[in-house]
């Protein structure tokens, strides 16, 4: 393999040359690069490569090698390169970068997959590593993720030994997901954005500015925080209710 004197060793050209070397096709963080999904080139380069090819191949970049055979509902020719389909891009993903699902959430809100596409990549897939944990994940979309968020909030509370708050508290002429009365918080916790309509958006939006007009101070979470950033989720939290206890002291 060759490159020419002219052309610059690239992190397209890099990728090409990979998936040439190994007669794979480009997936994971890769195929998430390539589909223009994220910005930042990854590394190693990602390749499944077929399972009857056993020899690991000497390359000047670092290589990660999938061994396994994909069906041709999987893969697509984009810029002239083989890669895997975004449902089965995202899936791969899943455990690997903690934004997979809310890559996956804005690739549902943009219809650059659907429910339909993920559940069937994972049935073509099942069995596979990784595949249990990106179940789980479409699992979740599929059911109410806000109502998931919220038990997960709240489990996160209690874990972490965090009391005072009380659910679903009438204020106003909206009820607040959680409160803490005593220190005049709120938290709001949404699930995927994929769920939610501009109807649900505006009454979600409007309800915020009412509590905060009453002097409480609002937190939001998403799915994703809570599930992907607990240790972010509880600093933020305790970080108010410090302040205000420290002020009421």
């Amino acid at each position: 393999m060759y490159l020419v004197a002219a052309h610059h060793f690239t992190d397209a050209a890099r990728i090409r040359g990979a998936v040439a070397l190994t007669g794979g096709v480009a997936d994971a963080q890769t195929a998430l690069w390539w589909h223009g999904m994220v910005e930042d080139p990854p590394l190693p380069t990602t390749i499944s490569a077929p399972t009857k090819r056993h020899r690991s191949p000497r390359y000047l970049a670092p290589l990660e090698i999938h061994r396994r055979d994909l069906l041709a509902d999987d893969i697509e020719v984009v810029r002239g390169l083989s890669v895997t389909r975004r449902p089965l891009t995202l899936l791969d993903c899943v455990g690997v970068r903690s934004d997979a699902t809310t890559l996956m959430d804005r690739s549902l809100q943009t219809a650059e997959v659907t429910v339909s596409s993920l559940t069937g990549a994972l049935d073509r897939n099942a069995g596979r590593r990784g595949m249990a944990e990106a179940r789980r994940v479409v699992e979740v979309v599929e059911s109410d993720t806000e109502s998931e968020a919220e038990c997960e909030f709240a489990d996160l509370m209690r874990a972490e030994g965090i009391s005072g708050w009380e659910t679903q508290l009438p204020i106003g002429r909206y009820r607040a997901d959680f409160t803490w009365p005593e220190e005049n918080l709120v938290v709001e916790v949404d699930g995927w954005a994929f769920h939610k309509d501009a109807v649900r958006f505006q009454r979600d939006h409007d309800k915020r500015n009412d509590f905060a007009r009453r002097g409480l101070t609002v937190l939001a979470f998403t799915w994703h925080d809570v599930v992907n950033d607990p240790v972010g989720t509880v600093e933020a939290v305790v970080a108010v209710l410090r302040e205000r206890r420290g002020a009421a002291s």
